[in-house]
């Protein structure tokens, strides 16, 4: 076992310590899951909950929706949606910046794509603009690619812009895959300013992949956190998201104790974390999110219900 394993797995051992003799948030027998039949029905509630969520839903929550829909083949369905919401609201700040992010993924042909992404990144470099911010979130997150002649521009937002438009732009780059990129993002972990740590653990419990420097800073600021930190939340999805398969366990049972105890923000947080990396056996959990009083989280439980069951059935082809 190399130095960097040991390392990672004394931090999961301290974090599981911290959280040993919460209570289980699973539902039945370890292992257990829903039966084939009730899995189906599940899905078509998801399913079904995420479309009328798209139709008749506010704003960002209408936005998630519809991100959670895209991977299922209803693109049109989007597009239609978010063309009437372009016309009633394409002029609002930040608001227009969802609904181009959305138009961009359903686009039909890569030059649709680029006019809506274009929009977002002439938002972000307009350093007069009302939604900087937002930009820069939803290009890191369309996995935007920054070209040679923009690249002093967006590294100069990254070391001198405010903290969280500062980690939102480190995001940006480090979609590139580099190393050095990735490692700065991971500095501001250790910011000073609890949104700034939140903002960075957020992006990279998003990023596809963490090399281990990067994963051991994490697990190491997941530790020195306070317990009621708003960084906290964001730490510990990130550090299940892109823990070993074998050392899942414990950090999903703290995440679970968390939602169970948890804001909204909380419970979508663990949500989108589940629809990364979650299994059938997290699907009781996810069904009972279903019935949440907050129409976000219900969206999110819905999503991760169906990202779930398609990794599933793709291990079956």
């Amino acid at each position: 076992m190399n130095g960097n394993a040991t390392s990672e797995i004394f931090v999961l051992l301290i974090l599981c310590s911290a959280v040993a003799g919460l209570p289980s948030m699973r539902a039945g027998a370890a292992g257990s899951s829903m039966p084939g039949g009730a899995n189906d029905m599940l899905q078509h509630k998801a399913l079904f909950l995420l479309r009328t969520s798209l139709q008749k839903e506010d704003r960002w929550i209408k936005v998630h929706a519809a991100e959670a829909l895209l991977p299922f083949g209803y693109s049109t369905e989007i597009r239609q949606v978010f063309e009437l919401e372009l016309s009633a609201h394409g002029e609002e700040p930040k608001y227009r910046i969802g609904i181009w992010r959305v138009l961009a993924q359903a686009a039909p042909d890569l030059a649709e794509r680029e006019r809506w992404v274009g929009n977002i990144r002439a938002a972000f470099l307009d350093v007069t603009g009302p939604d900087r911010l937002h930009a820069a979130e939803s290009l890191a997150k369309l996995r935007y690619q920054v070209q040679d002649r923009e690249a002093a521009a967006f590294r100069h937002v990254a070391e001198t812009g405010e903290d969280r438009l500062a980690a939102n732009t480190r995001w940006i780059l480090a979609n590139s895959g580099e190393l050095d990129r990735q490692l700065s993002l991971v500095e501001l972990l250790e910011s000073k300013e609890p949104a700034a740590r939140a903002s960075t653990a957020y992006a990279l419990g998003n990023l596809p992949q963490l090399p281990a420097p990067a994963r051991e800073k994490l697990l190491s600021a997941l530790v020195q956190e306070p317990t009621n930190g708003p960084a906290r939340i964001y730490m510990m999805s990130a550090v299940f998201v892109h823990a070993p398969s074998g050392h899942q366990k414990e950090i999903k049972a703290a995440l679970l104790s968390q939602a169970r105890t948890g804001d909204q923000a909380v419970k979508y947080e663990v949500c989108a974390a589940l629809a990364k990396v979650g299994r059938l056996e997290d699907l009781p959990f996810l069904s009972s999110l279903l019935d949440d009083t907050n129409p976000d989280v219900r969206v999110g439980a819905a999503g991760a219900i169906l990202r779930i069951e398609r990794r599933h059935a793709q291990r079956d082809l």
